[in-house]
């Protein structure tokens, strides 16, 4: 007797809103499966998923702050956008370091403090 099944004899039958989400359960189990075996690996391919998008808004800011030197734009859009630049830099620095040199509790903490503030 399969897990649907048991459930089944027990509560009714099974509506399509838990079918979906037992569905999405196992999608997401299958997702992170992978996480199990080597949890300190997992972390570091999620920085280097996070690390692409941080680069994507270095670039984008960049230009931003550059098209809008041009344009002889907003002075206050264009310190906003050099700032954002910064940050981000500051950010894929720091959290790099602290993943790579100091792994501990208190400095991952430190980065996911900085990286709530940022946010």
């Amino acid at each position: 007797m399969t897990k649907s099944e048991r459930i089944e004899r027990v509560h009714g039958p099974i509506t399509k809103i838990e079918q979906a989400h037992n569905a999405t359960s196992k999608a997401i189990a299958r997702c992170f499966a992978s996480c199990e075996g080597d949890p300190r690996g997992s972390v570091h391919r999620a920085w280097a998923l996070s690390l692409a998008f941080v680069i994507i808004f270095f670039v984008v800011a960049f230009f931003e702050a550059n098209s809008l030197r041009k344009e002889q734009g907003s002075a206050a859009l264009l310190m906003a956008s050099i700032w954002t630049a910064v940050v981000h830099f500051a950010l894929i620095i720091i959290g790099s370091f602290v993943l790579k040199r100091f792994p501990t509790s208190f400095a991952v903490g430190f980065l996911l403090g900085f990286v709530v503030v940022v946010a």
